[in-house]
């Protein structure tokens, strides 16, 4: 079965328990993403326990087909169920899946955890999407990208979920402000929260003009590109720059955070990368690719998280846990 729009939205949030297998994809990727967030988060609310999160990468799945079926396959030795993750850059698993559900559809093969397959645009032609959707035991979600309108009912929702008021033309005016990606409008989101931590005040027009100021103008994005390709000494200069013009260090990290993503993007084959690579940046950004692998972007993310969570608990100075980071990557030392 196949949904789209609002009634894949509801899917997410409410699903038929007969549907184990799920596949979400979108135009925008980061609104795939947070379906997918939504629909983990509800199939975890049918069992009495949390789910186990299990991710297979596809490269893995490519060199070891039955990798996918034992997970799916196999229930946890004390009880309950798993959550299989497979996020999807191309057609490179299409045989795989085919098999796969052949022996779900056609020999009864038994679905004992549950399977969440993501993915961007994989186009109209896509082997895969027609194998999945093809499939009576898949459940199918397209999410559409999202529309200005979208975006302010997002906003409206997780300012209020925060307790954050904000007054009618500075809401306006951020949302007129924010990326068409929704992995970037959820980090600006985010960087929007804590600035209003214990502002004691509803957010105005000028706290927006502060929020929203681009970082490239002070080296975020530099600092991050020149680490990823292993230029250490502009990449600590380029930090130093950035956090001397007022930068936050939690903002640098999200920024390092999606230019990660985007590589992990690029080696999956992912056409339409966000944000878009130019021309001027194509050198730089194909000696990234060079340098780096699903694996180790995985460590850099874990690293990532790790540094924010820090910043965030007052540990090290949040400073130093950015250039830290910034070092190590640039470094290849993950």
């Amino acid at each position: 079965m196949k949904l789209q729009g609002d009634k894949a939205l509801s899917f997410c949030r409410k699903p038929d328990p007969r549907y184990r297998i799920g596949f979400i994809y979108s135009d925008d990727p980061g609104v795939a993403v947070d379906a997918a967030r939504d629909l983990a988060a509800s199939w975890s609310k049918l069992e009495d326990d949390n789910i186990d999160d299990i991710r297979l990468q596809e490269e893995d799945v490519k060199r070891d087909p039955a990798l996918l079926g034992d997970a799916v396959t196999a229930r946890p030795l004390f009880g309950g169920r798993q959550l299989v993750r497979v996020s999807l850059g191309n057609d490179g698993l299409a045989k795989t899946l085919s098999e796969f559900l052949k022996a779900v559809d056609e020999q009864g093969l038994p679905i004992e955890n549950y399977l969440l397959i993501t993915a961007g645009d994989l186009g109209a032609k896509s082997k895969v999407k027609a194998a999945l959707e093809s499939s009576s035991h898949v459940i199918t979600l397209f999410m559409r990208a999202d529309t200005e309108g979208k975006l302010g009912e997002i906003v409206g929702e997780f300012l209020k979920s925060q307790n954050i008021p904000i007054a009618p033309e500075a809401l306006e005016a951020f949302i007129e402000e924010l990326p068409g990606d929704r992995r970037l409008a959820n980090s600006e989101m985010e960087k929007l929260a804590l600035y209003a931590l214990d502002l004691g005040r509803p957010i105005d027009l000028h706290d927006i003009e502060i929020v929203c100021a681009t970082e490239r103008k002070l080296g975020a994005d530099d600092a991050a590109d020149a680490a990823l390709a292993g230029n250490v000494k502009h990449a600590i200069n380029a930090t130093d720059r950035f956090l001397e013009a007022g930068g936050s260090a939690v903002s640098a990290l999200r920024t390092l955070h999606f230019r990660l993503l985007r590589v992990l993007d690029a080696l999956a084959g992912e056409r339409f990368l966000r944000p878009r690579v130019s021309d001027a940046e194509k050198p730089v950004f194909n000696k990234m690719l060079k340098a780096w692998n699903p694996a180790r972007v995985s460590r850099a993310l874990t690293m990532l998280y790790a540094a924010e969570k820090t910043c965030k608990q007052g540990g090290a100075p949040a400073e130093a846990a950015l250039k830290m980071v910034i070092d190590s990557i640039s470094r290849r030392a993950v």
